[in-house]
């Protein structure tokens, strides 16, 4: 009866560590989605920013592709809401969510050289 306690329990035990593995995994899958979209907001931010205020036909294609990448990031959050629900509120979670999101957005190429640093910072701590 022991034996079958201690197998009920390790067998429980390796479901736990697998079923926290695939959760980190599918954490660390939406921080990079999520940043991903964030980055190409930026991109189009600094070309909207720097585009020639006469040239109205690049005004109007960057601020339609400006929408569009806001208009995914919203979804993206509703459906990372939706499918962590109250865990995401947890500040374990929120401090994994942050690191995983500050990998993925330390390769951005658009991002400004100070808020790398800060990101850099914010992953060494």
């Amino acid at each position: 009866m022991k034996n079958l306690i201690g197998f009920n329990l390790m067998i429980s035990v390796i479901f736990l560590i697998i079923s926290g593995c695939g959760s980190q995994d599918n954490l660390k899958e939406d921080a990079k989605k999520i940043g991903d979209a964030m980055c190409r907001s930026l991109d189009v931010m600094n070309r909207l920013r720097s585009a020639d205020p006469t040239d109205t036909a690049l005004i109007s294609k960057l601020s339609t592709e400006l929408t569009n990448i806001q208009t995914e990031m919203a979804t993206m959050y509703e459906a990372f809401n939706a499918k962590w629900g109250e865990k995401a509120k947890e500040e374990s979670f929120i401090k994994s969510f942050k690191k995983e999101l500050h990998k993925t957005m330390v390769e951005c190429k658009s991002l400004s050289e100070e808020d790398r640093e800060m990101f850099l910072k914010e992953l060494e701590e």
